[in-house]
């Protein structure tokens, strides 16, 4: 793998700092990167770079920014039929329950917490389609670089047993 580094003196000690890796950060964005480093400790008083794209990270990586570039850039891009069914649980069930969460700050906890809510309302089976929907977000950001670990990974679904359907054809149906 190709990772990019950067390497600069903090209290008289080497300090050698992640950028990110390649593909996920672009030659580009590294670039970018190591120039906003050297800003932050040429800026008076100096700011350590660390703690600088810390803040930066939390500002910006919210469970709604999260679930914007989900939807924007991997569902409605893939013109999937069930996409406007994801933007509605996406925007009536998780954004006000965990919406403002950071995304490094989101435990399986917190994401039970959003099923748990609709099954008690009574609504089960939207329960286990919502587990579904975050998985599929949250497996999305692990490959798109946004977090590197999957929240949901060995979350379970909302216990759930549906009933089977009996249908009885009459003559003419048949």
């Amino acid at each position: 793998s190709k990772s990019f580094f950067v390497f600069y003196f903090w209290n008289d000690r080497r300090v050698l700092l992640t950028l990110g890796t390649y593909p996920a950060v672009s030659l580009k964005e590294a670039h970018r990167r190591v120039t906003e480093a050297r800003a932050c400790l040429k800026a008076f008083p100096p700011i350590d770079p660390r703690e600088h794209f810390a803040r930066k990270k939390a500002e910006q990586g919210t469970v709604e920014s999260l679930i914007e570039d989900f939807l924007a850039k991997d569902v409605r891009a893939r013109e999937l039929r069930t996409a406007d069914d994801i933007e509605r649980v996406m925007r009536k069930e998780v954004i006000p329950t965990i919406g403002r969460l950071p995304i490094l700050a989101v435990h399986r906890r917190d994401l039970k917490l959003v099923t748990d809510q609709m099954v008690e309302r009574g609504s089960k089976i939207g329960a286990v389609r919502c587990h579904t929907m975050l998985r599929m977000l949250f497996k999305w950001a692990v490959q798109a670089g946004e977090i590197d670990h999957n929240p949901m990974e060995l979350s379970a679904p909302p216990p759930f047993k549906g009933t089977p359907r009996e249908t009885t054809l009459d003559a003419s149906e048949i």
